[in-house]
C-alpha cells in the first residue's frame, strides 16, 4: 500500500506518484473527511480504494491500474466526491457501492478515456456500480483524446490534444 489513511481524519494526500503498488491510497472505514489531489495514480492493482466517509479525490491522473479498478468507493464509504479527475485504461475505471457517491459537481465531472463505448455517452458516464441499489452516473463527463508527455514540477500533468465532450454533444 502506497498511503494508508487508518483513522486518520482531514489529511490531505497530493502531488505524489503512486507505481506498482497493490493500493496506491487506502482510505479505511473510520477516517474522514480527507481529500486525494493532484497525483499521478498508474499502474497499480486498486488506483484508490475509499472505505471512509466524507472523502474528496480530486483532479488525478488515474491510469492503467489494472487489478481490480482505478477508484473503487466500498459500501462503508458515505458522502465520497470523486471530481476533476482523469480515469485512463483502468480496467474496470472504477466501481461504487458507496453511499452518496458524487461523480461531478456543479461545474465539472471527470474524464474518461473510455466515454465513447460507455452507454451513457455522449451525455453521461455511468459507473459500475457493485451490490448497490443506487445511480452511480458521472453527468459531467469529458473525453480524453489526449497525450500525456510526462509530469512537471509538483507533480502537474502536461497533456497535448486534449478534447471534451460537453453535454448535449450530438457529434463528435
Amino acid at each position: 500500500i502506497g498511503v494508508e489513511l487508518n483513522g486518520g481524519d482531514n489529511s490531505v494526500v497530493q502531488k505524489d506518484i503512486f507505481n506498482k503498488n497493490n493500493i496506491s491510497v487506502y482510505i479505511r472505514d473510520g477516517s474522514e473527511n480527507n481529500t486525494i489531489r493532484r497525483n499521478v495514480i498508474v499502474n497499480n492493482s486498486d488506483g484508490i480504494v475509499v472505505d471512509g466517509d466524507n472523502s474528496q479525490i480530486k483532479d488525478n491522473r488515474i491510469e492503467n491500474n489494472n487489478g481490480a479498478t482505478g477508484v473503487h468507493v466500498n459500501a462503508t464509504a458515505n458522502n465520497t466526491r470523486v471530481v476533476g479527475n482523469f480515469f485512463i485504461k483502468n480496467i474496470p475505471q472504477a466501481n461504487d457501492s458507496g453511499t452518496n457517491t458524487a461523480w461531478n459537481d456543479t461545474t465539472r465531472g471527470n474524464c474518461w478515456s473510455d466515454l465513447r463505448t460507455n452507454p451513457g455517452f455522449p451525455h453521461f458516464y455511468f459507473i459500475n456500480i457493485i451490490n448497490a441499489t443506487h445511480n452511480a452516473t458521472d453527468y459531467r463527463p469529458c473525453g480524453i483524446n489526449a497525450r500525456f508527455t510526462g509530469t512537471a514540477k509538483g507533480g502537474l500533468i502536461k497533456i497535448q490534444d486534449f478534447t471534451s465532450f460537453k453535454k448535449n454533444t450530438t457529434s463528435v
